[in-house]
């Protein structure tokens, strides 16, 4: 199997590098057991049969085109007995894409706990992708069948892959959406020519400074139930979605958190980068991939004062964003760009802020009737149970990016969690900035 990457998984790979890797980290703490031979056999099956991407290497050709190639049978799980995730020295690494998967699962286990790490590269998929995998591991390790070798992916999934590219649109939809946003080519023109600030000043030459020696660094909070509840209530009877609190909030916190650090207030735009999921109802792919965009929300110091104006003016240009399909624009972007430069190094890899900060929303995860924590258990040993107590997403982050932010509920709690830049701002700092976040969020209910 041979894959093109597309232009957003290309331009994440070549935003890469091991000052600054483009990897994501998903950590899940379990109360109970795991049976290691029955998920290691679920995680090895679903790989093969729907996520094929997760057993690539990359390949790069002389005309600098790259691609997917299917070169290994599994992936590395590494087991750490009698430990945990906080009391090890797990440190995350950047890949080597030519020579290994873009892909890595860590296990944590003690008594009546494990914890489950996965550590993964942002050209290979995104979050809906990777819960997808999770989803189909956890059928198979519930499954009381035995669970085949050596399978391969059916003809079907590889086809749905190759498309990928098109994003499930008709050439006349392509086309359609094109002329669409041509009108928006002078503020897109604009948008390109007016670099946002950072949060705190950062020095260029940390673009190329080695790893921190704690990598990644991440925080997280969570609102309980009663908090969750009154948020998203709050937000239904407001007309407005808690993507557009948590946006506002962001800006709040970032203008705030300035000014107590005594940072001297600036002219320039800050600019939140949002990514957006292009999965449509009629989409068939549920394979580890991306299907994804990002839009761009800019303001300035003056903008952000008035909190009720700025979430008024955040949710009416995210609903015109959603109306219009701007969502598409920046992966038309990419696919211009390509055409006419042939890659993205000229893109990649710039030496000044093209985003203060990112925020995911992520939405609901393993979403269920009753709300409540995913349950899993072996379907070989029935007394191997456990419980989902909590889940930690946090995003990459790039340099000039001080902190990227994952937004989501799961079991009727509220997280946002993060991880941030040790080398421009230190922990007590970043605890700092996402208390004054969770206060904003409170503030707008």
């Amino acid at each position: 199997m041979r894959l093109a990457l597309n232009a957003f998984e290309e331009y994440m790979f070549l935003d890469d590098s091991s000052s600054y890797p483009m990897n994501c980290y998903l950590v899940m703490s379990f109360t109970g057991t795991v049976d290691k031979e029955r998920f290691e056999q679920s995680v090895r099956a679903a790989l093969a049969t729907k996520h094929p991407l997760a057993l690539c290497r990359v390949v790069k050709t002389k005309n600098d085109h790259y691609y997917w190639e299917k070169f290994f049978d599994n992936i590395t799980i590494d087991w750490y007995a009698n430990s945990t995730v906080s009391g090890s020295n797990f440190r995350g690494k950047a890949f080597e894409p030519f020579s290994e998967p873009l892909f890595r699962l860590h296990i944590f286990t003690s008594e009546n706990k494990f914890e489950i790490v996965l550590e993964l590269h942002h050209s290979l998929s995104d979050a809906a992708g990777v819960f997808s995998f999770l989803n189909d591991v956890f059928k198979l390790y519930a499954s009381s069948d035995d669970i085949e070798d050596n399978t391969e992916a059916p003809d079907e999934i590889i086809e749905q892959l190759r498309n990928r590219n098109s994003f499930g649109l008709s050439v006349y939809e392509s086309l359609r959406r094109f002329t669409d946003y041509l009108c928006y080519l002078p503020r897109a023109w604009t948008f390109l020519f007016r670099y946002p600030i950072s949060i705190v000043a950062y020095d260029s030459k940390l673009a190329d400074s080695p790893l921190p020696e704690k990598f990644p660094v991440c925080i997280t909070r969570i609102l309980d139930a009663d908090q969750t509840n009154w948020l998203k209530q709050s937000a239904r009877e407001n007309g407005i979605s808690i993507n557009d609190i948590a946006l506002a909030a962001v800006f709040r916190a970032i203008e705030k958190f300035r000014n107590e650090q005594g940072i001297p207030s600036s002219k320039k735009k800050f600019r939140i980068a949002v990514p957006t999921d292009l999965r449509r109802p009629t989409d068939k792919l549920s394979s580890i991939s991306n299907r994804v965009s990002m839009v761009f929300i800019d303001r300035a110091a003056s903008q952000i004062n008035d909190s009720e104006k700025l979430l008024n003016t955040i949710h009416k240009e995210m609903r015109h964003i959603k109306k219009h399909s701007l969502g598409w624009a920046f992966i038309f972007g990419l696919g211009i760009y390509k055409k006419v430069f042939g890659n993205f190094r000229g893109m990649s890899r710039q030496k000044r802020c093209w985003s203060s900060a990112v925020v995911t929303n992520l939405q609901q995860i393993f979403k269920n009737q009753n709300n409540g924590k995913l349950k899993i258990q072996s379907g070989k040993d029935p007394n191997k149970t456990a419980v989902l107590e909590t889940i930690e997403t946090y995003p990459p982050i790039r340099p000039w990016t001080t902190i990227s932010i994952g937004i989501y509920t799961y079991a009727n709690q509220f997280y946002i969690s993060a991880s941030y830049d040790s080398r421009v701002i230190t922990e007590t700092q970043a605890n700092q900035f996402f208390e004054i976040c969770v206060e904003e969020l409170k503030a707008f209910l």
